[in-house]
């Protein structure tokens, strides 16, 4: 995820809603993505160990402490890239490749049974109490980081919008793809249906947990 984090801004053509945030609050105080990103998801751990606690474990933890090292040791090198002086066409595919990384990564942190991300802790507890859906929560939340990311200085474009576009298609075959890994059937990939996620909602229409609810 710190990769795609790293080439989205390297781009320079708009990023997902967070990462505008991120990118908007470097420009605004000088203190760097990966750090920011980092006090940001220990608010969030903080705010999701109060309100749902069972959600919260020892990967809930790693991924606060890790992620922002992910993102500032890429951004280091990628740098020297000069990818915002390749063509746009170029730099579309580069995001497209990112957003991959993003999907795998969302996929692949959705499988841990010892704590969840923080920010779906909170997610699911919202959910379970008011009985509302992941997507309007998410828009909600991506909303306001896009707004204050964008008032900030955050850059907003084509890459923004690839990003909420495409993002629930590659979480949902990523997440499939390690589904198959696991069972060791991946023979099967081409011929497999649409399947339901556990509260009837079908693979791909938003990027939410593929948790049990009631779980938390």
């Amino acid at each position: 995820m710190g990769t795609a984090i790293s080439l989205f801004l390297a781009c320079n053509l708009g990023s997902d809603p967070i990462t505008v945030f991120l990118d908007g609050f470097h420009k605004k105080t000088g203190v760097s993505v990966g750090v920011t990103d980092q006090f940001l998801n220990l608010i969030l751990l903080v705010i999701g160990f109060v309100f749902n606690r069972k959600a919260i474990g020892i990967q809930s933890v790693i991924n606060v402490f890790v992620l922002g090292v992910c993102i500032d040791v890429p951004t280091h090198f990628i740098k020297y890239l000069n990818l915002e002086e390749l063509s746009i066409l170029i730099r579309l595919i580069v995001i497209l490749f990112a957003q991959a990384c993003f999907g795998l990564s969302f996929a692949w942190m959705q499988t841990f049974e010892n704590g969840m991300n923080p920010m779906d802790a909170i997610f699911f507890r919202i959910i379970k109490k008011f009985h509302c859906k992941y997507m309007t929560i998410r828009i909600i939340y991506d909303g306001i980081y896009l707004i204050i990311g964008f008032l900030l200085g955050g850059i907003v474009g084509v890459g923004t919008i690839l990003s909420i576009t495409t993002n629930g298609f590659f979480t949902e075959k990523a997440k499939q793809v390690i589904e198959l890994l696991q069972d060791g059937d991946l023979k099967i990939w081409m011929k497999n249906k649409p399947r339901k996620r556990h509260n009837g909602t079908p693979f791909g229409v938003c990027v939410g947990p593929y948790w049990d609810v009631n779980r938390y």
